[in-house]
């Protein structure tokens, strides 16, 4: 997480997460927190999230697991982030490009024909 965020472990230990980062509540992130709470799995993408302590920004994955106690009662959660900023930025570009082709196939003087593995037309 510190390599995410830019926020050093120290400075985030004891204290509440939505203290440290405003826009957990900002965002409506808190609602994975407190779905974890009520002890179920949940799952946030391609959440757009920055970090005014190091002005890093992007997009990220979080997974949100409830945390038991030796009685099976909820104690707490856990959440397993994953940075997907460069991935979301290929996807952009990925979509440009198709976007790009897509217009000169369509706006072209040429006869284009696209078929599936089955010989089947899927565009004319």
């Amino acid at each position: 997480m510190e390599c995410i965020s830019g926020v050093k472990s120290e400075d985030v230990i004891g204290k509440c997460a939505f203290d440290v980062f405003p826009f957990l509540i900002e965002t409506g992130e808190d609602k994975y927190f407190h779905e974890a709470l009520a002890g179920h799995r949940t799952v946030s993408k391609n959440r757009r999230f920055s970090v005014p302590q190091s002005g890093y920004h992007g997009f990220f994955e979080g997974h949100y697991y409830p945390l038991y106690d030796d009685h099976n009662a909820v104690a707490g959660g856990l959440c397993v982030v994953r940075d997907i900023t460069y991935q979301q930025h290929a996807y952009g570009l990925a979509q440009q490009a198709l976007q790009r082709l897509s217009f000169h196939v369509e706006n072209s003087p040429l006869a284009v024909v696209e078929w599936d593995s089955d010989f089947c037309v899927s565009r004319w």
